[in-house]
Parts: C-alpha cells; sequence; structure tokens
C-alpha cells in the first residue's frame, strides 16, 4: 500500500472544506489528506518522528491545517501522526467515537481556544518598589543615618521586606488576570508556567492559561487586558494573548 490517510480533525460532516478532502459518517467527518507510507508508515513513523527537522515541518502543516479549518468551522484538532491505511479504517474510527466526537463539537461550537500567558521583569518591579512603595522609601531614609552595623541589619530586613512587596504584587496581577479571564471564558484551564526555552521569552512566565472564549466575547476581553497593562507596564508585568488555536486544550480523548 504506497498510500495512507492522515486525519488532521474531525468536523461535522454538513460543513464543507474547499481544496481538503474529507471522509463521512453519519454527521461527522474527517479532514483527511492522502500522504505517502515511505513517510507515515508505521514503522517508518516512529524512525521520521526521531528527526526534530521532519517533525517540525510536518508539524507546522499540521497546525495550518486546523487553523485555517477552524477559522470557519469548529473542529476537534487530532494529534499530530494520526494515520490510517483505508477510508474504511477512518469510518470504523469515527463509528467508534462518534457519540464522545458529538458531544465535544457541541461544547466547542462558536468558541475559539487562546492561549493566556503573563510575564513579569525581576528587575523592573524591584526597581518600581523601591521606588514608589513608602515603606521601602522610608527605611533607605533610615539607612542613610545608621551605623555600619545597624545599617546592614535594616539592609537586610530591606531586602526581605523587597521580596514579600515582589511577591503581593505579582500575586495581586495574577488574582486580576485569572478572575478576569474567568469572566469571560467559558473554560478554562491553568497549565504549568513555561521556562523561557518553552515560552521563548527571557522574562519570568508567572501564569499560563487556556481559554475557550467565544469570538463575541474577544473584543471585550483583549480591551480590559490592555486597561491593566497600562497600568502595570511600568512595573514589568504584563501579558501575552495568543491565538486561535485548535482547541487541544480541551479536547479529551
Amino acid at each position: 500500500m504506497n498510500q495512507l490517510l492522515y486525519v488532521y480533525g474531525i468536523i461535522p460532516s454538513q460543513q464543507s472544506i474547499a481544496e481538503l478532502a474529507t471522509i463521512t459518517f453519519g454527521s461527522l467527518a474527517a479532514v483527511v489528506e492522502y500522504v505517502s507510507a515511505r513517510e507515515f508508515g508505521q514503522e517508518v513513523l516512529a524512525e521520521n518522528i526521531k528527526d526534530m527537522k521532519w517533525v517540525s515541518v510536518k508539524a507546522v502543516r499540521h497546525q495550518e491545517v486546523l487553523s485555517s479549518v477552524g477559522k470557519e468551522i469548529t473542529v476537534i484538532p487530532l494529534k499530530f501522526g494520526s494515520v490510517f491505511v483505508s477510508e474504511e479504517s477512518v469510518q470504523a474510527m469515527l463509528n467508534e467515537k462518534s457519540e464522545a466526537f458529538s458531544t465535544i463539537l457541541d461544547r466547542l461550537d462558536d468558541k475559539q481556544e487562546w492561549g493566556l500567558k503573563l510575564f513579569y521583569q525581576t528587575a523592573t518591579l524591584q526597581n518600581w518598589l523601591e521606588q514608589n512603595n513608602k515603606e521601602l522609601i522610608e527605611i533607605d531614609g533610615q539607612i542613610s543615618t545608621l551605623s555600619s552595623g545597624a545599617a546592614f541589619l535594616l539592609k537586610k530586613k530591606k531586602e526581605q521586606l523587597l521580596k514579600n512587596k515582589v511577591k503581593a504584587e505579582i500575586n495581586a496581577y495574577r488574582k486580576s488576570i485569572f478572575e478576569l479571564a474567568k469572566h469571560y471564558s467559558e473554560e478554562l484551564l491553568q497549565n504549568k508556567e513555561l521556562d523561557s526555552k518553552l515560552s521563548g521569552n527571557p522574562d519570568a512566565n508567572l501564569l499560563n492559561l487556556a481559554i475557550l472564549i467565544r469570538p463575541g466575547q474577544l473584543a471585550a476581553l483583549q480591551k480590559e487586558l490592555i486597561a491593566i497593562d497600562e497600568s502595570h507596564k511600568s512595573r514589568g508585568l504584563y501579558h501575552d494573548l495568543t491565538g486561535p488555536w485548535p482547541a487541544y486544550n480541551f479536547v479529551d480523548l
């Protein structure tokens, strides 16, 4: 067998997609593409996924197809590398999981997944607090009048107080954004914070949310996020809202 069927995702069968093939079963349809068994055969695929260059190219294609489909149609994204040997095997999969797929499509209807991440710049936040927090400013004034020994102890006290103030600012910002996202979204998932290698951002990630939101609510959320950032940017606190993405975080198959 020279060709296999790569399945990108599942959509309602009554929907149509230009330039993409579908295989239907009842009320469901699989968005598919014929691929070479020389690349996607079971044993070959197991080797190819070890090649990051190959994976990156194919993963981009996977993402692009799902993003394109998702702009117009509710789609359940399948994981990268979902390959079937025939149309009949795809239909059998649709039949087996028809109830679960139908339930998920209903949940995702007229909703989009967006990613909301919060970041902070440690040095910027510390500097802002030292220049604007009354307690810290008063301690600095006291230090300049003390002997070296007493000044040393007060500096240690200031260091701890500064850490506490940084933590309080971060927690307050994180809570306000979390509650805002919760208010506007239909569903919300808090993922593990990312290190700089994964986030692609040198600043510290303090919140990593996946939100499922109706497009009509998105503009209002963005407006409030921007307003909050305007009052926090001088403190080194800001958000990054990206999307829409295939709704992987809200699909459990």
